[in-house]
This record gives C-alpha cells, sequence and structure tokens, in this order.
C-alpha cells in the first residue's frame, strides 16, 4: 500500500478514524468528506496564491533585470560573480557587450578571463584578486581587455569580497574614453611645459640682452662724460701761461724767481693738470678698444 499523505493522516486523526476502518456512521462520513474538500480548496487557494506571487515576482524580477541591463547598457558597464571553492565565474549580458564578446553558455572561470587580460596587467589583476579572497579586502583597478577584434580596450573593475564565502562579485567599467581624454590631457600638459621651459629661456636670454644693453650703455655714458672731462682741460690756462712766459722771454729768469705772477710754483702746477689729461685720455681709450697713442 502507498503511504498515506501526512495530511490525510492528520485528517482522520482529527475525527478518530484509521486507514484501516471506516466511520461507523454516514454522519460521521459525511462530515469527514466535507472536512476534506474544504481542506482542498483551501489548499488550492493557497496554491493559487502562491503561484499567482511567484508570476508577480517572476514578472517583477523580468522587469527590474530588464531595467538593470538598459543602466548597465547606458553606464558601458556589467556585472561579474567569480566563486574560488568551485572556480567559476558568472557574466552579465552587459558583461559580454562591453567586452565585445558573444555572449556563451560555456562555464567561465578565472584563466579564460586572464587569457582576454594585457600581459602587462595580468600580475596586477592576480594579486588584487588574492589578497580580496583571503584577506576579505574589495578592491578598485584598471586594466586592458582583449575584445573579439584583438584590440585592447581600458576598463576599470571594482569588487566587493565576501565576508563569509570565498567568493568575490563586482562590476567592470569601460574607460577607454576617460584613458583617451587623460592622454591627451597629459600631451597638452608636456607641451605647455616645454613652452613654459623655451619662455623661460626666452626671458633669461631677455633679461642677459637687458644687462648688456645696460654695460653698453654704461660704456656709452663713462665715454660721454671722459669726453665732457677732457673738454674741461683748462687750454686757456695753457695757453695764458704760453703767452706770459713769451711776453718775458728777455727776463725770464728774474720773473720766474721773482715775481708774483711768474714764480715757479705756478709753473709746476702745470704737473697734475698734465696728468690728469693723460690719465683721462688713457680710459677712453680703453672703453674704444683702442691703444693709447703717445704724444
Amino acid at each position: 500500500m502507498t503511504e498515506m499523505h501526512r495530511l490525510l493522516q492528520r485528517q482522520l486523526k482529527k475525527f478518530g478514524f484509521t486507514a484501516d476502518g471506516l466511520p461507523q456512521n454516514l454522519e460521521s462520513w459525511t462530515q469527514f468528506i466535507a472536512h476534506i474538500n474544504k481542506t482542498y480548496y483551501e489548499n488550492d487557494q493557497d496554491r493559487y496564491l502562491l503561484e499567482r506571487s511567484i508570476d508577480i515576482s517572476s514578472k517583477e524580477m523580468r522587469d527590474i533585470n530588464s531595467k538593470l541591463e538598459y543602466a548597465q547598457d547606458i553606464a558601458q558597464m556589467g556585472y561579474w560573480h567569480y566563486d574560488a571553492d568551485t572556480d567559476t565565474a558568472t557574466w552579465s549580458k552587459g558583461l559580454f557587450k562591453i567586452l565585445g564578446l558573444p555572449p556563451s553558455n560555456v562555464v567561465l572561470n578565472l584563466s579564460s578571463f586572464l587569457e582576454l587580460v594585457h600581459p602587462n596587467d595580468i600580475a596586477g589583476l592576480k594579486k588584487v584578486v588574492e589578497k580580496a579572497l583571503k584577506e576579505k579586502e574589495d578592491y578598485d583597478y584598471e586594466l586592458r581587455v582583449r575584445n573579439q577584434d584583438n584590440d585592447y580596450k581600458w576598463f576599470r573593475t571594482i569588487a566587493r569580497a565576501n565576508p563569509h564565502k570565498n567568493e568575490i562579485s563586482g562590476v567592470l567599467m569601460d574607460i577607454s574614453k576617460r584613458k583617451i581624454i587623460e592622454e591627451q590631457v597629459l600631451e597638452l600638459n608636456n607641451k605647455l611645459v616645454s613652452t613654459a621651459r623655451l619662455a623661460g629661456m626666452s626671458e633669461v636670454a631677455t633679461s642677459i640682452l637687458h644687462n648688456v644693453g645696460n654695460i653698453l650703455n654704461s660704456v656709452n655714458v663713462s665715454a660721454i662724460i671722459l669726453k665732457k672731462n677732457i673738454s674741461k682741460i683748462h687750454y686757456k690756462k695753457l695757453s695764458a701761461i704760453k703767452t706770459m712766459l713769451d711776453e718775458n722771454i728777455n727776463q725770464l729768469s728774474e720773473y720766474l724767481l721773482n715775481n708774483p705772477k711768474g714764480k715757479l710754483g705756478r709753473v709746476l702746477n702745470l704737473k697734475p693738470l698734465i696728468k690728469q689729461f693723460r690719465h683721462t685720455a688713457s680710459r677712453l681709450c680703453s672703453l674704444s678698444k683702442q691703444p693709447l697713442t703717445s704724444a
């Protein structure tokens, strides 16, 4: 005999019946049948509500999933999950799409994804994944992944470690456009730095030329001053002395020794005047880079 359902066993027990014995009278049997019928109706109603709830929940889930996929498509991102105990990975449709790969039913794992990662980024990715699994530490990592056309594009993955299981989940975002802009900004910055250097060199050169100009101006001014100093030499005084000597040539010794105007001291005062003249002429010649010729 097939084992009796537990629900039916409870109903029989409630009325004091057994599986081997029939009700003693028709009234008891009628009550028993009515109670069983009511129970089935209630059970059907519960099952209907459950199925209805499942149907509504399923529709809502499909709607939410559709909106999630749409949001991922707009944001150029996809969801992934990795179970390290079974070495299996789950990708969303959005992830396949941004990677430029056709959706696949093939079981994915860490190794299959690493085959798509740029060789220079593999070691860094392995390091953050192992740390996330061992130390339950979240990570944020940028890497290059190869698409179906064998072209590498830049992506950013943000992952969270499950604190209770050997699992990590995260998202992968396409940041290729941002990387292109960063490269353009870097190139522009290098050009600005180079231009600034050139501008700095130009400023130094301008400063040097300005200083040279100041020096030349100083030389020019000095030459003018020397010229003025030369022009101030007392030619008239020399001429007057010559005239005085000519007038007293016949009594020159008497004139130079006894005459107050012709004393030898006044004539000797010519030596400083001649010395000043030679010094001024020497300075002028050194400025003009021409040797001083003796008279």
